[in-house]
């Protein structure tokens, strides 16, 4: 990240049989911006280019959600990865923050409770149109 940017939060989602999505909010002093990305691939082998791409500033409103989501979750606090049951198709739902004092991320197979939750927002406000929901509990 550009030296800039405040504050960061990066979701990857890679799915089975669906097209990657990435999608990235960052704070610089008062104003928070957010890109969303589909890649032209799915699964797990090569990722290909950007299919669809989506630039935009954020509200205040949809900034304050992003960070009330956070500490419900604990994200900071959370293990990056844990043992689970895998399914045999799924997805690896990746989200990576940073911030002044701390870089963190978190790996889940099978997002659950607030964690799924951010990754579902983050996912919402980019307006790209995925089937995230079939890949969560």
């Amino acid at each position: 990240m550009p030296d800039c940017v405040d504050e960061a939060y990066s979701l990857t989602w890679i799915s089975s049989f669906h097209e990657p999505v990435l999608v990235r909010v960052w704070r610089v002093g008062n104003e928070s911006f957010m890109s969303a990305k589909t890649l032209d691939s799915k699964g797990w082998s090569k990722f290909g280019s950007v299919n669809e791409s989506h630039t935009r500033s954020l509200t205040k409103s949809e900034w304050r959600e992003i960070k009330d989501l956070l500490p419900r979750a604990g994200y900071w606090q959370l293990s990056e990865t844990v043992d689970e049951i895998l399914p045999y198709d799924g997805a690896v739902w990746l989200l990576d923050g940073l911030n002044a004092r701390q870089y963190h991320w978190v790996r889940r197979r099978v997002p659950k409770d607030q964690y799924a939750e951010i990754c579902k927002r983050l996912i919402q406000l980019s307006g790209l149109e995925t089937p995230h929901g079939l890949y969560l509990p």
